[in-house]
């Protein structure tokens, strides 16, 4: 069971009068009154990360999607010593397609630059495009281990939904607000002081903050997250950028290297 935590903030500024439709702005024109709390948000603010958490998780279980996931770390010069990029298309457990790429100054590890998971059915199917360029497409039943690697089969092995970064940055925070914006429909919470998910080649990784966009149905449509950590003794900024789209119209499509 995730542990309880205690409420933040929410700040909501309505105004209404009789008979209105919204908000009335000094234009003089209505705008949208307040949305829907999403679940584990109430009038005093997220009181329960692990509602809003398993709302995220189970609208993208039920819907097809896309995500893009991006994570950099950088030097204070500006040297990039990595950088992977996850795009993927979901329309369930057994139909995805997922490609990632990693870059940055970094010695390679891993598979190589690139490596693609396409599954329809109880088949999947993996491309890896090694560091000289030299391409392996392989295919093998769902759920086969294979070799371990740290890169090809942590995204193989992923949560796409990400309902564990979630979680730990709303459970782990300090200081939080959550507001409504009725224009975006969607709710935006601010995140400091938040214990965030380390990458395992990073040293003393500080607070993270983030900032999420969440709405009514609880789907974190965006989350960025950025802390301060090291690498060699050397202090590096590390920023993960995740975004949920197409909700409800996504469709995988068979990519070209699947012969």
């Amino acid at each position: 069971m995730f542990p309880s935590r205690l409420p933040v903030t929410l700040v909501v500024l309505v105004v209404c009068t009789a008979g209105c439709g919204g908000v009335v702005s000094d234009a003089g024109s209505p705008t949208p009154e307040r949305l829907d709390a999403p679940p584990g948000v109430e009038t005093n603010g997220v009181t329960d990360p692990t509602a809003l958490t398993s709302a995220h998780g189970s609208v993208l279980s039920s819907r097809s999607y896309t995500t893009t996931q991006t994570t950099t770390v950088t030097f204070d010069n500006g040297t990039v010593y990595v950088e992977r990029v996850q795009n993927a298309t979901v329309a369930g457990p057994d139909n995805y397609h997922l490609s990632a790429t990693q870059g940055g100054t970094r010695t390679p590890v891993g598979y190589g630059s690139r490596v693609a998971f396409y599954v329809d059915g109880d088949t999947e199917r993996q491309l890896v495009v090694e560091w000289d360029g030299n391409r392996t497409v392989r295919q093998e039943p769902v759920g086969f281990v294979g070799r371990d690697d740290s890169f090809g089969r942590l995204l193989q092995r992923r949560n796409i939904g990400n309902e564990g970064t979630v979680y730990q940055l709303l459970a782990s925070a300090e200081t939080r607000t959550v507001e409504s914006q009725p224009a975006d429909d969607r709710y935006r919470i601010a995140v400091d002081g938040a214990t965030p998910t380390a990458l395992p080649f990073v040293a003393d990784a500080g607070p993270a903050n983030a900032t999420l966009h969440v709405t009514p149905d609880g789907v974190v449509t965006d989350l960025v997250v950025s802390y301060t950590a090291t690498v060699g003794g050397e202090p590096v900024r590390v920023q993960t950028v995740m975004r949920y789209e197409e909700i409800g119209t996504a469709t995988v499509e068979r990519p070209d290297w699947v012969g």
